[in-house]
């Protein structure tokens, strides 16, 4: 019954999406975020990891009844109040190679422009963003049980697995970036019995190369812009420490793409990630737009320094979702 009331549902969704009426709207911008497309899921399922059929899917039928504009396009047509009908923005956070050997291939396919936003510090690397390593970690290791930080996590199966990898990444969230490096290489530590454990090549959570990067940006088909050096939460920062991130991440991207980097997204992104005093720096590096992780569809009046997104993840009922999107923040 209750598959058959999602079915309705999303059919529903669909022909509102795909109304008259619908193509009608003006004015307005929708941007999705993603961070991974995958071949199949890790053997801890991961929320921002989009399986390949599942992606090229949602681009068909944006492809199909949107206008899918790059980023530097939408936000000169909401400044100018020119945007006309359904207008859509694909972006990719973080920086994942798979972006390149998955979804790219998806985005020239359908001639669909994008944004993806780079972690700078582990670009021609073997090490990832700290989530991407404990997520790496906690599926690879063998051990049944971990203590921390006073709590004993349950570790005897790939479910409990992702309730304690949930339950750390939580609490780190709340720390401080260098807290968070020293935890996670502890951690991996314990999990691996001091070995340690590799990001190998064909890991979800390796992270793009420079050549990669360059040949996206000669398709003319692929932004790119700035996400931090390390991937902290900013509004845990001290100014300077923000100024640091952002400038050092601002400067890479320009330096790798020989074009000026000219578009931020805050990591994590809600309204409470980042500060005025981030604002204050990213105009200072003459950013044209920065990106949250807030619900909500972009206008003319909305500020261009805290643009919302539509996040798409891998249990995402995209239609619903879409549609749910229009009706509440239009």
């Amino acid at each position: 019954m209750k598959s058959m009331i999602n079915k309705a549902l999303e059919v529903i969704a669909s022909r509102a999406l795909t109304s008259r009426k619908f193509k009608q709207r003006n004015g307005e911008v929708v941007v999705l975020m993603y961070h991974g497309v995958v071949n199949s899921q890790p053997d801890i399922p991961d929320w921002c990891l989009l399986r390949e059929e599942q992606f090229e899917s949602q681009i068909k039928f944006l492809k199909d009844n949107f206008n899918v504009v790059s980023l530097s396009d939408a936000v000169e047509d909401l400044k100018n109040d020119t945007v006309n009908g359904p207008t859509a923005v694909i972006t990719f956070d973080d920086g994942y190679q798979n972006n390149y050997e998955i979804a790219f291939p998806i985005l020239k396919k359908y001639q669909v422009p994008a944004t993806i936003y780079l972690t700078t510090k582990y670009i021609d690397s073997e090490e990832t963003i700290w989530t991407g390593t404990l997520q790496d970690a906690f599926g690879k290791t063998t051990l049944n049980k971990m203590e921390w930080r006073g709590e004993s996590l349950d570790l005897g199966s790939m479910e409990s697995k992702r309730k304690s990898l949930a339950t750390i990444k939580s609490m780190l969230k709340k720390e401080h970036l260098s807290v968070i490096e020293q935890s996670t290489s502890e951690i991996v530590d314990y999990l691996s019995g001091g070995e340690g454990f590799r990001i190998e090549p064909s890991s979800p959570y390796r992270m793009l190369s420079s050549d990669m990067i360059q040949n996206m940006a000669k398709s003319n088909l692929i932004e790119f812009g700035a996400h931090t050096h390390r991937h902290p939460i900013l509004s845990g920062l001290s100014s300077q420490e923000q100024r640091e991130e952002i400038e050092r991440s601002v400067e890479i991207v320009s330096e790798i793409t020989h074009a000026r980097c000219r578009t931020f997204a805050y990591p994590n992104g809600g309204e409470d990630d980042f500060t005025e005093a981030t604002v204050s720096v990213l105009g200072e590096v003459n950013m044209s737009s920065a990106l949250s992780t807030m619900m909500g569809v972009c206008k003319k009046e909305t500020p261009i320094m805290e643009y919302p997104r539509y996040g798409v993840g891998d249990d995402t009922d995209f239609k619903r979702g879409l549609h749910n999107m229009y009706s509440k923040y239009s």
